[in-house]
């Protein structure tokens, strides 16, 4: 595609780039493909069945930690026709119950991560990756719980973003004239509320406001990130609960963690919501 055709239009596109901060990357991107990072994420020990349903930031993030490998995943997938949820929990050999993950519109991935120069660290990353752009785009508040008996989350680990794909179209011709890859809503290394068992966050959904004229959303993912610390020097298997909740109306929603994997939401409005859990070895 030849965007020199649209000189005016171009010019414009670059001076919103630079001024958003949006970073939008080409084909010949100099950053590995998803493919790419797949493929050596496999050799880590990753199933390709969670890459499949992880979220690029998410598998960005992994894969630029050479020391990282796979202790377990837990997968979420979500209909918000029908506001249903199926769970599928993945141990660290791979293995997944009988049946196949549905394509659905939404999918969640809690990924457990072990670092090979560190037996006492244990990375969790998890994502959502929006299949089927969401009707509803607010704000959905997300918790992660461990056993604080055993955990604490490391200070200054916790990291969150939120990112999109879009396309720039000539309004006048409806033709694509650049690509967006990775565009970020929100970044930031805070979240909404840590206690000594679970952290909570916002997944800031890019809405329909404030998009320019001419920008096509086409998908929206992101992920939280934060690094737990052993407190003990047993060994064993322990679970770490996840809970997303996704509001379909405006409303102010936010979750409380009691103990580990207790969950309760407060606010007023209708939402959709769900919890799963993985369990890993420490």
């Amino acid at each position: 595609m030849n965007v020199k055709k649209f000189p005016p239009l171009a010019l414009a596109i670059v001076m919103l780039l630079s001024i958003t901060n949006i970073p939008a990357f080409a084909s010949d991107s100099i950053y590995p493909s998803e493919s790419y990072i797949d493929s050596e994420l496999v050799l880590r020990g990753y199933p390709q069945i969670v890459l499949d349903e992880m979220s690029f930031s998410a598998k960005q993030s992994i894969y630029n930690d050479k020391d990282l490998f796979f202790k377990g995943a837990a997968i979420t997938t979500y209909d918000q026709q029908n506001g249903t949820f199926e769970n599928y929990e993945i141990s660290s050999n791979g293995t997944m119950p009988l049946g196949q993950i549905p394509t659905s519109d939404l999918s969640l991935v809690w990924s457990i991560n072990g670092d090979r120069n560190d037996a006492s660290i244990i990375k969790v990353v998890y994502s959502y990756s929006w299949i089927k752009l969401p009707i509803f785009r607010w704000q959905d508040p997300i918790a992660v719980s461990w056993d604080d008996a055993l955990f604490e989350m490391k200070t200054d680990s916790f990291y969150k973003v939120e990112q999109y794909n879009a396309l720039l179209i000539d309004t006048g011709t409806g033709e694509v004239v650049n690509e967006i890859i990775g565009g970020i809503q929100s970044e930031e290394h805070g979240y909404a509320q840590a206690q000594s068992n679970g952290v909570t966050w916002y997944a800031d959904l890019k809405g329909y406001w404030g998009i320019p004229g001419g920008m096509t959303i086409m998908n929206l993912y992101g992920h939280g990130e934060f690094e737990l610390e052993k407190k003990t020097s047993a060994s064993g298997t322990s679970k770490i609960y996840g809970y997303y909740v996704h509001p379909t109306v405006s409303t102010s929603l936010s979750i409380n963690i009691g103990d580990a994997g207790n969950f309760t939401v407060s606010g007023i409005g209708q939402a959709d919501e769900r919890g799963n859990q993985a369990t890993f070895s420490y």
